[in-house]
């Protein structure tokens, strides 16, 4: 024992212990001396949170690691997130506090649960209930009643202990002594409350006084020179130039300056920003002014209105005015951008009125998808031009710019008036879109100018090009006065026209162009009144359907006049068309005229002419025409009404019938021979003609016999008659199949 060191080296010794009997194998262990006394501690009762083990217990217990020899004892660091060796500091250098959970009593006698442990010199906290009036007195269940007090020992004063607050305590000596109160700092922090809520109060309506003087700024002219407080962070001006002329916006401080012509610089540093979603020319100094005769030059502010909108991804909104412009409105929109979209309140509510040759809006549209929605929109506006159509140019043209590789969804170009200044002015074009892909252009309303002698030489709609262009909607336009209703010209395809009203022109739709196979034309329900053409494909095209039209001649005017002209195109529908004739004075008038065309139908028109000018020509059908069905088609005036086919074309004419009326004054039972005079252009199979017969006028029963004889120019039937009871005349209808 002599030789032992007065201290225990952790690390070198080793304390032994053993079980019940004798020393030996088994049951006899050497530990080290640091672990023994943990665990005898642990067997006290003292360490009864300690886990021995190598891998680390839950956080909130003590972890004897014994990855190590000796094996270490740590907690865990919440701080540091780490499980740090336990020292001195960390057992016996810092005050755990403990909570007194209150369950009840009232404001000076305040009953508590038992705390875990109720120790002299421990540190407790209390949040009250109520507010104390008085000395309190803290009763812990299970421990005993105690007096709360001053640490001098004085009782506490009202209102020491606040409803809600927390308090903290030591509890020493018997008693519980307030180490931190409210009831000394209550009126001075009471008193500090309201200094500062004065103050904040008063702050805030200086502010609110300063913002409210500068929320609004006469004009935007004067906010560009005005040097607005800091605080002010958006303005209203009342106008542009002056207050009230229609110039009213919005303007927010930004620190770097916009992108778009909506902009000022503020006086003090950064930018005013125009932030209108729905901006008009007048924000951008446009006057709108024009009296039909004079007006400002709109011109610039009208250019920087467009690029706001596209730059700013908002809807322009044209407000009431006529805006002079002095040239032709270029815009190139930006790659990429938003889309742009011009809206108007309606026909002549507003106008851009082009005062110059070679007027109008010329977009170029540029790549980038534009999320689903139409590049560009032009609705509910007034494209007015002071000149001759010679002269005034287009109102709306647009360049799809498809060579590049566009990929935008497509136009609405909707409810729009393009007009002239008088009745003697008008725009050379209306619409004209190039190389673009899925157009709408429906409810627009085009009045061409009077050039005398029936001479229009305008265009209501062209749409042209060779790059992608499909997917159009023509819809229920209207124009009077014009050369051609609507052009379609290149390698377009996948057109719906529908409703649309074309009067006094002289074609109302033609379809030209290199490209002979573009296919899906649907030409259905459109009136059309033409002084030359009313459906005209003059370079082919294939699945052609021409259905449900009203096609008219116009009743003035001379040359020739169609109602329908195909020219080599293959899988066609005429069908269930109306046209008609009234112009004595043209060479010729033809209803329907096919040339070298295949594989179509012509069925369930009719055509028709009046009794002092019947139609000339019903349907053309020459040997160029091939694997054509004619079927069910009704002709009324018409002199010649079927010219062809030739024999080798694989032509049926079937149930292709006129109205022929045969003898009259039949005054008695009996059998009558009918005479019917007609142009076939072929002789029918004497087998497989068939009619019928009605009494015109008169009461009778008629029964058809038989044909007697057949010609392309004449057909005799036979009828009886049964049952006569007045005279009167009998009508044939003759049903011829080739």
């Amino acid at each position: 024992m002599n030789g032992m060191a007065t201290e225990l080296n952790d690390s070198q010794h080793f304390v032994t212990f053993k079980g019940p009997g004798a020393m030996r194998t088994g049951n006899a262990y050497d530990v080290r001396p640091s672990e023994f006394t943990l665990a005898t501690m642990r067997a006290a009762g003292l360490l009864d949170r300690m886990v021995d083990d190598v891998d680390p217990p839950a956080t909130n217990r003590l972890w004897l690691d014994k990855n190590t020899d000796p094996a270490v004892l740590k907690e865990w660091d919440s701080i540091g997130s780490a499980w740090m060796p336990m020292t001195f500091e960390r057992i016996f250098e810092r005050a755990a506090v403990t909570v007194l959970t209150v369950t009840g009593g009232t404001a000076n006698n305040i009953t508590v649960s038992q705390p875990p442990i109720m120790i002299e010199s421990r540190l407790y906290s209390i949040t009250p209930n109520l507010t104390s009036t008085g000395a309190v007195t803290i009763a812990v269940a299970g421990v005993g009643t105690f007096q709360a007090v001053y640490p001098n020992g004085n009782p506490i004063a009202t209102g020491e202990f606040l409803q809600g607050r927390p308090t903290l305590l030591i509890f020493k000596d018997g008693k519980f002594r307030i180490l931190f109160g409210y009831g000394a700092l209550s009126p001075a922090l009471e008193q500090v409350a309201e200094l500062v809520e004065d103050a904040l109060e008063a702050r805030d309506q200086a502010v609110a006084a300063s913002i409210a003087n500068w929320a609004n700024v006469a004009t935007r002219a004067l906010l560009a020179v005005t040097a607005v407080p800091a605080v002010v962070m958006s303005v209203v001006v009342g106008g542009y130039a002056s207050a009230g002329d229609g110039g009213r916006s919005q303007y927010a401080w930004v620190a770097s300056e916009p992108s778009h012509p909506g902009k000022l610089p503020r006086v003090g540093g950064g930018w005013w920003e125009l932030v209108e979603s729905s901006p008009s020319p007048k924000m951008f100094g446009a006057k709108g002014d024009w009296n039909g005769s004079s007006g400002s030059d709109d011109s610039l502010a009208v250019i920087s209105w467009l690029d706001y909108c596209v730059k700013r991804k908002v809807r322009g909104v044209l407000t009431g005015g006529y805006y002079r412009l002095t040239g032709k409105v270029t815009y190139n929109m930006p790659v990429s951008l938003a889309p742009l979209s011009i809206e108007g309140g309606g026909r002549d509510v507003s106008a851009f009125v082009f005062d110059c040759d070679n007027g109008g809006f010329d977009f170029t549209l540029n790549n980038g998808v534009r999320s689903g929605r139409n590049t560009l929109t032009i609705k509910g506006c007034t494209f007015v031009t002071t000149r001759q159509a010679n002269l005034a140019g287009t109102a709306i043209s647009i360049n799809g710019n498809n060579a590049e590789g566009m990929t935008h969804p497509g136009l609405l170009i909707a409810e729009n008036l393009l007009r002239g200044n008088d009745a003697n002015k008008g725009w050379g074009y209306g619409i004209d879109i190039l190389n673009s892909t899925k157009s709408t252009i429906k409810d627009n309303e085009f009045l061409g100018n009077w050039q005398g002698s029936y001479e229009y030489n305008a265009t209501f709609i062209r749409l042209r090009g060779n790059n992608l262009a499909t997917d159009h909607i023509i819809e229920n336009n209207r124009s009077v006065f014009t050369d051609k209703g609507l052009e379609i010209t290149g390698a377009q395809e996948g057109f719906f026209i529908a409703k649309n009203q074309f009067v006094a022109t002289r074609t109302g739709i033609v379809r030209s162009g290199d490209v002979n196979s573009r296919p899906l034309f649907h030409i259905v329900n459109n009136h059309i009144s033409a002084f030359s053409t009313c459906v005209y494909f003059a370079d082919g095209g294939s699945q052609v359907h021409i259905r449900d039209n009203e096609l008219y001649e116009m009743e003035v005017g001379t040359g020739n006049w169609v109602g329908v002209a195909l020219v080599n195109v293959v899988e066609f529908w005429v069908k269930d068309n109306t046209i008609s004739s009234f112009n004595a004075t043209r060479t010729q008038r033809v209803g329907i005229d096919l040339n070298g065309c295949g594989n179509g139908f012509v069925q369930s028109n009719v055509l028709r002419g009046t009794s002092d000018t019947p139609m000339l020509f019903g349907i053309s059908l020459p040997s160029s025409v091939t694997n054509t069905k004619v079927l069910d088609n009704q002709f009324k005036d018409v002199t010649n009404r079927m010219t062809g086919p030739a024999d080798g074309g694989n032509v049926t004419v079937k149930n292709t019938y006129g109205n022929f009326k045969g003898v009259g004054a039949i005054s008695a039972n009996g059998d009558y021979n009918i005479t019917l005079n007609h142009s076939l252009g072929v002789v029918p199979n004497i087998d497989k003609v068939q009619f019928s017969v009605r009494a015109a006028t008169g009461a009778m029963d008629l029964l058809p016999m038989q044909v007697v004889s057949v010609s392309s120019t004449q057909s005799v039937v036979k009828v009886r008659v049964q049952n006569f009871v007045t005279a009167g005349n009998v009508q044939a209808n003759v049903y011829l199949e080739a």
